[in-house]
């Protein structure tokens, strides 16, 4: 465990009084504040921290050692300010994540690019279709498409997709093209399991967003696998703008109900949030956004 880390948080932890407005502050989740300073009390053998139902307070041994940890945390810092590494090459480790089809389309190129600007620095991708937990997983940065729940990250809007409804010309021929969102329950639904509800899917009508519930026939968890069961002619699916854009400009499949298509959802870059973002990271920040502005789906 990082020993300036454990100080840093402790010392956090006293100025603000709980463990989750240090984490916050520092980035971290309220657990993992929790761990660092019970592992740092076990080796201490004694409590800094005094916990009530309403606070967090030092102990008077605490204050002992918060007084000298702030004296530390200072040196080092004193001396990192008078070495000459300051951090402007990006180098070392950099881990980026997003969804599994727009990081092979979109991301992997222009990390290829990244990692030929900045040789000292290595780059690791993790292409999956779940959300990642960038503090638990070791994570520097993340694709995120729709809407940000309130957190700790910070983000930055690079772009935006859209949700197509679509089906394949033989099986809209063979079982006509739904006119309206609830015509949709007489068809066969080919849904992306990874993506969510499956069976509400959302709608724009007459000023106002509605959900029509579908039962589907089949369910992936995999968006490649929803999209090819569609262009085979075994249903209707719903996807990402940027998913089936390819195969609506092939003509193997073709969108329908886009009269009530609901507003496109945001594209953000996040990362963790901390006093002093890593060369590495705002590298990639800056690189990706350019990069991506051009390339996502509306």
């Amino acid at each position: 465990m990082d020993r300036l880390l454990e100080l840093e948080t402790a010392i956090a932890v006293a100025d603000q009084g709980g463990f989750a407005s240090a984490g916050r502050l520092l980035g971290q989740s309220a657990p993992s504040v929790t761990r660092h300073i019970a592992e740092l009390e076990r080796r201490l053998g004694t409590q800094i921290f005094a916990r009530t139902t309403r606070r967090v307070s030092l102990t008077a041994e605490g204050e002992h050692f918060i007084a000298s940890a702030r004296g530390v945390v200072a040196a080092y810092r004193e001396a990192l300010s008078g070495t000459a590494i300051a951090a402007t090459e990006p180098r070392g480790v950099l881990t980026v994540t997003a969804p599994v089809l727009f990081g092979q389309k979109f991301v992997a190129p222009l990390l290829g690019e990244l990692a030929e600007r900045h040789p000292s620095m290595k780059i690791e991708a993790l292409f999956l279709d779940r959300v990642v937990d960038l503090m638990e997983e070791g994570v520097d940065l993340a694709v995120r498409i729709g809407d940000l729940p309130d957190s700790s990250l910070r983000a930055r809007r690079v772009g935006s997709v859209r949700r197509v409804v679509f089906a394949a010309p033989a099986y809209l021929e063979a079982n006509g093209v739904p006119a309206r969102p609830q015509d949709l329950v007489s068809h066969r639904i080919i849904a992306a399991s990874a993506t969510g509800d499956q069976t509400a899917w959302r709608f724009r009508a007459d000023g106002r967003t509605v959900s029509v519930r579908v039962q589907p026939r089949m369910s992936f968890n995999s968006n490649t696998a929803v999209l090819d069961t569609v262009i085979a002619g075994h249903g209707i699916g719903a996807l990402f703008s940027y998913q089936v854009a390819d195969a609506i400009k092939s003509g193997a499949v073709a969108e329908i109900l886009a009269d009530y298509a609901v507003p496109s959802v945001p594209v953000h870059l996040v990362h963790r949030s901390t006093r002093a973002v890593p060369a590495r990271i705002r590298a990639a920040m800056d690189y990706l956004s350019d990069g991506l502005a051009g390339a996502t789906v509306s």
